[in-house]
């Protein structure tokens, strides 16, 4: 599926109508709308064809699901974006198939935050999962892992 991603103000519901009535090519948005309220009034408008909610900015698992559900239910489809450690997880869950963004330094792993390869990788656009059960995201405790790298010899 190719789209144009975001191609507005996020918050600016008015241009998105006037720019539906003058292209043809899908529109994906919503990594800048922060509540399931904001996906509902741009899916209703019609304005959207993927919905990519950030499961930070919406505020965790609860209502990224409750965006999804939305979604699902309005016939748009789903390509959660960022955090892919988190997000891609939580596609996997799921019914039908999700694309699912991994854009280069937005992971967990390129942000140097957790200790462990994540228990969900994403080939080309689509996550898959190394079989390992729950989230299995370690993150890392910049104190422990400070003093385990320090030379105990050394004096400061």
């Amino acid at each position: 599926m190719a789209w144009i991603e975001e191609p507005l103000r996020a918050d600016d519901l008015a241009a998105h109508v006037a720019l539906r009535d003058r292209i043809d090519v899908p529109i994906a948005l919503g990594e800048n709308l922060h509540t399931r309220y904001r996906f509902a009034e741009f899916i209703d408008a019609g304005v959207v064809d993927v919905v990519q909610p950030n499961i930070v900015r919406v505020g965790g698992i609860t209502p990224f699901l409750a965006i999804a559900s939305l979604a699902d239910d309005r016939g748009v489809d789903l390509a959660p974006h960022l955090l892919l450690e988190l997000s891609a997880q939580l596609a996997l869950t799921l019914p039908g198939e999700h694309l699912v963004e991994s854009v280069e330094d937005a992971s967990f792993a390129d942000l140097g935050v957790i200790a462990s390869p994540s228990p969900v990788m994403v080939e080309g656009t689509r996550a898959r999962t190394t079989g390992q059960t729950g989230l299995g995201i370690r993150f890392t405790d910049d104190r422990a892992d400070a003093a385990a790298s320090a030379d105990p010899t050394e004096e400061s």
